[in-house]
């Protein structure tokens, strides 16, 4: 549970510790944060505590207030300090993601660092900007695709964007908070909390747009700061429309790269059977004309046409390009389309867009840990670039049509954050200091194949930082820390544990730009019972139904071709059901299975099948597969004759 703190019982613990004499350090964290009334979270460990600040920091009204919430994990052993964790977005939930992100520190940065998270305003159940239905309504809209040369086309854009402006203020349950997110007030609600637990130096650790809450606060607050680490750096000195010039340029160099490695690897290049840049283009160039109906498979059973537009395949091509393995993923999602099974790429549309895979309706905000709404408001507030919308809108489409030559597949993506933010014509945000490091050391993190915070925006922050080092890793995602790059681990934990800065400068590490690929499961002749059970498995693995699949809930999906697959939560791990399931044209299975393990690890899977080809019936097999002893075997009948193979 979260629990307030009035103004006024802040001031009193403050002036408590004063009158006493009592440093800071002279208590723990712990200590000071349930000094003003921090009690143990609900459904978690850590401390919680909420704090009201003012609606509007640069002009106070008594009586408009608003409640920040902050989770504090302390420090396993003696404290060498407290480390406020700045998450994404914006729009991100921090407070009850906290256990997620800890999972992924080093133990030597747990047992040292007392470890604070908090939710931004407009973010979380207190105050969420949330408005799901009219953002998903938007991403469907027919009027935001781009044509230079039509006139009805930048008038729908411009009747888009409008309506999802009134409708989301509509949806909103709070809309009173809109003009007052920007950082200039967030930064200001993190120095109310730092003042109220014994004004302690703060590590400052921030990710993506964490980076700019992180140089913001540090430029406002300097004396307050023992150390910052950005990670994934927004260079908060451009312009939106700068910004997304380079993010978007960057990303089309990244695809063509996704292009060259596809088209170099053997398995890949087969799959897609013709030049990986040809056959993104066709199908780009299919959907450009309009929406294509897709027999979309059931898990309750049967199919339902289902719509797949240019702006599913935008977004999933944009956002598999943060990691390697969402690169991978993609090219296997491409090449299955290359091949007329769309399926794949719709699903993971749906789940790029945070739509419901099954039931294709708009995902809650705190269901999924992010509040879009919010988004748009900081980043509008934050970036704002004129308040004439009509002026700020033509500027925008002249802007993207003078772009239109350089971004060939991501245009649209260009135009639209840009669209919004012209049309909500929100209050700007304070001016904000530059960010120029300090006597306190900065440590700088950035992929060089980041598309987002492309590794150009890093080095013009390093540069010009004083006391600062730049890692840049090739090859690697949107976000390095926690990710088990040993070179970027070792830094952060040298640098906070031992107090020690990198040896060099500038360091670069490697690692994979794409990892191997997984090719398609495509039937031989003829029809092998030992591939087809693998396969099977394997299909079930790349079901977004099932990603991550732990044996810890039921899930269920249709399986592309038809028929259904099931899995049910058992003590001993998870059950499976086959009905009639079939990734391939003409080949199906029915029967059982189990997954079992420890500590929500699939171990060992078991199956028994049914398999029919084309109607007819091929066998009945028994398939086992181990995987920590890395063994898999199979037995039945198969064509009529009794099979035993044992494989490692």
């Amino acid at each position: 549970m979260n629990y307030s703190v009035q103004g006024s019982a802040v001031a009193t613990a403050l002036g408590l510790t004063l009158a006493l004499g009592l440093p800071a350090h002279s208590q723990t964290m712990a200590e000071a944060f349930t000094a003003i009334g921090a009690e143990v979270c609900e459904g978690s460990d850590l401390l919680c505590v909420s704090v009201e600040v003012p609606l509007n920091h640069f002009d106070p009204v008594v009586g408009e207030t608003i409640q920040i919430t902050y989770a504090l994990s302390p420090a396993a052993e003696e404290s060498l300090g407290l480390m406020v964790y700045v998450v994404g977005g914006p729009g991100g939930t921090a407070v009850a993601d906290a256990d997620y992100y800890l999972s992924d520190i080093a133990q030597d940065v747990l047992d040292a660092y007392d470890i604070m998270f908090f939710d931004l305003r407009g973010v979380g159940t207190e105050h969420g900007i949330s408005c799901p239905t009219a953002l998903d309504a938007l991403f469907r809209a027919d009027g935001m695709h781009f044509d230079p040369g039509s006139k009805d086309v930048r008038d729908g854009i411009v009747t888009a964007v409008d309506t999802y402006i009134a409708d989301c203020t509509a949806e909103m349950a709070y809309p009173e908070v809109l003009p007052h997110v920007g950082t200039d007030q967030a930064v200001r609600d993190l120095e109310i909390l730092r003042q109220a637990i014994g004004a302690p130096e703060l590590w400052l650790y921030g990710h993506s747009y964490g980076t700019e809450f992180v140089q913001e606060y540090a430029a406002t607050f300097p004396d307050a700061v023992a150390g910052v680490i950005l990670d994934a750096v927004v260079d908060p000195e451009l312009t939106l429309t700068a910004f997304q010039e380079s993010t978007l340029t960057g990303s089309e160099a990244l695809l063509e790269r996704m292009f060259a490695f596809c088209d170099a690897d053997a398995e890949c290049s087969a799959d897609m059977g013709m030049p990986t840049a040809q056959a993104y283009e066709a199908l780009q160039t299919l959907l450009s004309d309009g929406a294509i109906m897709v027999d979309y498979p059931l898990a309750e059973g049967g199919t339902e046409p289902r719509e797949l537009d240019l702006a599913f395949l935008q977004v999933s091509t944009f956002n598999n390009l943060y990691s390697p393995g969402g690169r991978s993923w993609f090219l296997r999602v491409l090449a299955a389309a290359s091949r007329g099974d769309l399926i794949p790429l719709l699903r993971d549309s749906y789940y790029e867009s945070s739509i419901d895979i099954e039931s294709n309706e708009p995902l809650l905000d705190e269901d999924e840990g992010f509040y879009g709404a919010a988004y748009y408001a900081i980043v509008c507030e934050d970036w704002t670039e004129g308040q004439d919308p009509d002026v700020e809108m033509a500027r925008v489409l002249h802007a993207t049509e003078m772009m239109a030559p350089e971004l060939p597949r991501f245009l649209d993506t260009y135009f639209q954050e840009l669209s919004i933010c012209a049309r909500m014509a929100l209050p700007a945000s304070e001016p904000r200091p530059p960010f120029v490091g300090g006597d306190f050391p900065t440590l700088v993190l950035n992929s060089s194949t980041d598309p987002i915070t492309p590794i150009d925006q890093a080095v013009a922050v390093y540069e010009r930082s004083q006391n600062a080092a730049l890692i840049v890793l090739e090859g690697g995602p949107h976000v390095v820390w926690r990710m088990d790059y040993p070179c970027i681990e070792s830094a952060v934990v040298r640098l906070l544990v031992d107090g020690e800065m990198p040896d060099a400068p500038i360091q670069v590490c490697q690692t994979d730009f794409v990892p191997t690929y997984t090719p398609l499961s495509l039937p031989t002749e003829p029809l092998d019972p030992l591939w087809l059970a693998r396969s099977v498995l394997l299909e079930m693995d790349m079901d977004l139904a099932f990603l991550g699949y732990a044996m810890d809930y039921d899930a269920a999906s249709g399986c592309t071709r038809g028929g259904t697959l099931d899995a049910v939560e058992t003590d001993a791990g998870a059950q499976l059901t086959f009905s009639d399931c079939s990734y391939w044209d003409g080949i199906s299975v029915s029967g059982a299975g189990t997954m079992t393990g420890e500590d929500y690890e699939i171990e060992r899977v078991n199956l028994t099948l049914t398999v029919t080809s084309n109607g007819m019936e091929m066998g009945q097999i028994d398939y086992n597969q181990d995987w920590p002893t890395g063994t898999d075997w199979i037995a039945g009948t198969w064509n009529g004759q009794t099979i035993t193979t044992t494989w490692q």
